[in-house]
């Protein structure tokens, strides 16, 4: 499934340990923006990784998880270069 995360954080170092996370699970679009192709448990292991920054989120600091399902993706409106994450052909297990 494609998870889309989003992110707006004024610790500078909290912020890099976020984007320091999430390079682990998908590809970073912009600067605050990151899409990611993850299963159900993928999405579960996601979250789970960042309890310890939600706690530390300051006022005004968020930190979002959107799943999109695969007919909501269907019709995506992709302008620019960047392509949409695609489905990886094989898993490594």
């Amino acid at each position: 499934m494609l998870v889309i995360i989003t992110f707006r954080i004024k610790d500078p170092k909290l912020r890099v340990k976020v984007v320091r996370k999430l390079k682990n699970y998908g590809k970073q679009i912009n600067t605050h923006f990151f899409e990611c192709r993850l299963s159900a448990g993928g999405i579960k292991q996601l979250k789970g990784g960042f309890e310890d920054v939600k706690s530390k989120l300051g006022p005004g600091d968020t930190l979002r998880i959107y799943p999109v399902c695969r007919k909501c993706v269907k019709y995506a409106d992709i302008s620019g270069t960047v392509p949409l994450t695609r489905e990886p052909l094989y898993f490594i297990v």
